[in-house]
């Protein structure tokens, strides 16, 4: 209570004793403070604050009548007070600004994340299944037993659900635990796709017809041996398990006594040709002192395969990782008298009794070629058109892979192959050339040969007595393919024709390069080891040429007097290269020494 107003209750209390006399009973001073009371709560009632009434009504204030207690209504919108009401927007149809009549502008006032799980899904059975029944109380049981009595009191009607009221409510709050975001993510290789398109030809009529009659014989041998075989006599038992432990040891036994015969050999070569070893290594012809620029050459090894007597070496390739080791081609020219099978003999400079590996084919081999990364694989141009692989680390001498009339069999003779770098899927390829025209692309994925047609040659002579317009199917015949040493996608594809092309395996539509080179079908091509830009061709006649990339006639012509056999370049110098001819004479050039005379003619048969 103020101090004020109190001072003015006990003046009011004095004054009152002093009109009296002083004295009074204890009635007049109940009165009195009754009195000082009623004038506190009137003077409080004056201090207090009014509530304000609704803005859109004013009312007179009567004194001594009572307030109106009106409830103040606060209505809350969505609208942005902020927001902007005159924008505009570029309009590049009419090229002016334009009004923008509607502005989308939201305000989230509350934004619960829901936790409830239908029934029905399959989240819900299965967080159902993991939860546990709780127990409940006595306490809980009565508790629950009074909510429902209460609820069935409540509700009037019988029909009627019971529904809740401010007397008998019911809270009820039900928490699942979320599922767990698990991020599931899966590359796969796309299925391969291929266009295949093939003409029915004697070749497959031919092989389907071989097949059908292979699986018949198959199947009548089958029977007769069923036929043959005798009943086994009742109550007798086969142990068959106990011949496995007599095999897998005979297996072992025969593969360390081959391994050791091996040993052996290599030992006995070594002995029997070691005067060879040593002229190989130091030899020196004493005649080199009087002779200027002239050398000779000394025959060393003998090599031969006598199942292959009655063969012609066709091809030879050396090992690219070992030094002593080649691979020689057993076919023959004679396209009129060809035998039913061919040979791919290795053989190693240590041991030229007898080859390292032996590989059969079905016809005879023209063309051969080993990996430069994997020397354990060999492919093979057969006479046939088909080309074959072989896998020196199997214990098969059959080919692991090879084509046929149904997956890119080339349709004349192919001859030549060559290996070249892994594709960027990592999987081995090699090129051939055929006589079909044809210069095709294999790729081995997993157990099968993937071919692919990089270029087909056309015909680019013209026709004397015929139609200008007929060369335009007709197609030349390839004899020879070199890929460039520093540039994988060129290379050069010799004709028949006598011409040669430089083409790349980015596009076939048209050549990057031709050059007249020879009259005669063409054999062999071979790019410089050491210069990229040079390379040296041979053909069917005496004339032996040296080209450069960019110029269409040769800048070196060599005349050996006699058809070319082959041509090569040396490995360790770039100006020294060798030239076989059929007389059976070895023609030597080194270009820095003499440019028009061989240093070495020696006589090899």
């Amino acid at each position: 209570m103020p101090p004020k107003k109190l001072s003015m209750i006990r003046e009011s209390g004095a004054k009152a004793k002093k009109s009296m006399g002083g004295r009074m009973d204890e009635d007049r001073q109940s009165h009195g403070i009754l009195e000082g009371i009623s004038s506190l709560h009137s003077w409080i009632k004056t201090q207090t604050m009014i509530r304000p009434t609704k803005l859109s009504t004013k009312k007179d204030s009567i004194a001594g009548d009572d307030e109106d207690d009106e409830d103040v209504v606060i209505s809350l919108s969505s609208g942005d007070p902020n927001k902007s009401l005159c924008k505009v927007r570029w309009n590049y149809s009419t090229r002016c600004f334009e009004p923008v009549s509607f502005v989308e502008s939201l305000l989230d006032h509350l934004d619960i994340e829901s936790q409830v799980i239908h029934q029905d899904f399959h989240e819900a059975t299965k967080y159902a299944g993991q939860t546990r029944p709780i127990q409940e109380s006595d306490k809980d049981k009565k508790n629950k037993k009074k909510r429902r009595d209460s609820e069935e009191s409540n509700s009037s009607d019988v029909g009627q659900p019971n529904l809740a009221n401010q007397f008998s409510y019911i809270e009820r709050a039900t928490q699942t635990p979320n599922s767990g975001f698990a991020s599931a993510e899966m590359q796969t290789d796309p299925p391969p796709r291929s266009n295949f398109c093939e003409t029915v030809n004697q070749w497959v009529i031919y092989e389907q017809y071989d097949k059908y009659e292979k699986l018949k014989e198959l199947e009548e041998d089958r029977d007769r041996d069923r036929e043959r075989a005798p009943d086994p006599k009742p109550g007798k038992k086969k142990h068959l398990y106990s011949s496995v432990p007599i095999d897998i040891a005979a297996q072992e036994t025969q593969r360390k006594m081959v391994r050791s015969a091996k040993v052996l050999e290599r030992m006995v070569n070594l002995n029997t040709y070691d005067d060879i070893a040593q002229d190989f290594r130091f030899w020196e012809d004493a005649c080199d002192e009087y002779k200027d620029n002239e050398g000779t050459l000394l025959p060393l090894w003998k090599f031969g395969f006598v199942r292959a007597e009655d063969l012609e070496v066709t091809c030879l390739c050396w090992n690219p990782k070992y030094s002593d080791l080649f691979a020689a081609g057993y076919g023959s020219f004679d396209f009129y008298n060809q035998r039913s099978f061919g040979f791919v003999c290795l053989f190693t400079l240590k041991n030229p009794s007898y080859p390292e590996f032996v590989c059969e084919a079905s016809c005879g081999i023209m063309c051969v070629d080993i990996h430069p990364e994997h020397p354990h694989m060999v492919v093979a141009g057969l006479h046939d058109g088909n080309v074959a692989v072989f896998n020196l680390q199997t214990k098969g001498r059959t080919p692991s892979y090879i084509s046929n009339a149904e997956n890119g069999k080339h349709q004349d003779i192919v001859w030549k192959v060559k290996w070249v770098k892994d594709n960027l899927d990592g999987y081995l390829n090699f090129y051939s050339v055929s006589g079909d025209g044809r210069v095709t692309n294999w790729t081995i994925v997993k157990a099968s040969l993937w071919y692919t047609d990089e270029l087909q040659i056309s015909f680019c002579k013209a026709l004397i007595n015929s139609d200008n317009s007929l060369n335009q199917h007709l197609l030349d015949s390839g004899r020879a393919i070199a890929f460039k040493p520093d540039e994988d996608t060129s290379f050069l594809v010799g004709t028949e024709e006598g011409l040669i092309y430089l083409a790349t395996t980015q596009y076939s539509s048209q050549y990057l390069m031709s050059y007249p080179a020879h009259s005669t079908p063409i054999y062999n091509l071979q790019w410089n080891p050491f210069i990229p830009q040079i390379f040296i061709t041979r053909a069917a006649e005496f004339v032996v040429k040296i080209f450069h990339k960019n110029s269409s006639k040769p800048i070196l012509r060599f005349d050996v007097g006699s058809q070319v056999g082959d041509v090569a370049w040396a490995p360790y110098s770039s100006t020294v290269f060798a030239v076989v001819t059929l007389e059976g004479k070895v023609y030597v050039y080194d270009l820095n020494i003499n440019k028009y005379q061989p240093i070495c003619v020696q006589a090899i048969v």
